[in-house]
């Protein structure tokens, strides 16, 4: 068994020197503090290094707002609460229930509709009406004048998808009757023998009600009386 000796120079005395079991001097260097070297001290698995620190520190700037010059790509989903201010949206894509009404479905729709009425068959609607004799201005009715002995042709009407048509009208000269007239064309008429309209020899007033088939029709007056005549008449057609 070896003896290891120290000099002790504060005290001047010759001490005993522990040593490890390979050899080695022990020390106790609680009373100080001891400096270290850290290049090649090892980090235990898992530990960040100068590598992965300087990744997190990109992904800290990423997320400060004041910083960020561009867009920012995040891969997943990303909770936003926007309950502090409206949202924009695109509306280009976006999914309609079945059934539910698009561009096409309304344009039809709207085709069955004629001012304030909407068909409810398969048929096309036609609910018009028009003056044919005379003129309507502000409210007021102004007749057509015919000239003693002389025969005026009505404007036509248009009874195109019209079933069935109703004539009104009243001649300042109650007698006679007022001619039903019919054209393919709007160019050739033609006289309707049976459907000619009595005038009340009391009122003036003619009428009638009658299906048709023509796509024109306009209303003939003969004045056989020995002054000028005045005349009214409308063609309701549905």
């Amino acid at each position: 068994m070896s003896l290891v000796l120290g000099l002790d120079v504060t005290n001047s005395k010759i001490r005993e020197l522990n040593l490890s079991s390979s050899g080695s001097l022990l020390c106790d260097s609680s009373a100080t503090t001891q400096p270290i070297s850290l290049a090649s001290c090892p980090l235990p698995s898992g530990a960040s290094t100068e590598a992965t620190l300087s990744a997190l520190n990109g992904k800290v700037v990423a997320c400060d707002t004041s910083s960020i010059s561009g867009s920012v790509s995040v891969t997943g989903s990303v909770t936003v609460d926007g309950s502090g201010a409206t949202q924009p949206i695109s509306a280009a894509s976006l999914p309609l229930p079945s059934g539910a009404a698009s561009e096409t479905s309304l344009a039809t729709v709207a085709g069955c509709v004629n001012g304030s009425v909407m068909q409810v068959s398969a048929g096309t609607v036609s609910a018009s009406s028009s003056v044919v004799f005379g003129s309507v201005v502000g409210g007021t009715w102004t007749g057509s004048s015919i000239a003693s002995n002389a025969t005026l042709a009505s404007t036509a009407f248009d009874s195109n998808s019209v079933k069935q048509l109703t004539i009104a009208g009243n001649c300042s000269d109650p007698s006679g009757s007022v001619a039903v007239m019919v054209s393919h064309d709007d160019v050739n008429y033609f006289e309707l023998e049976s459907e000619y309209l009595n005038v009340d020899y009391t009122s003036g007033d003619f009428g009638k009600s009658m299906h048709v088939s023509a796509r024109y029709i306009k209303l003939k007056r003969t004045n056989n009386s020995a002054s000028n005549e005045t005349v009214k008449a409308f063609i309701s057609g549905k």
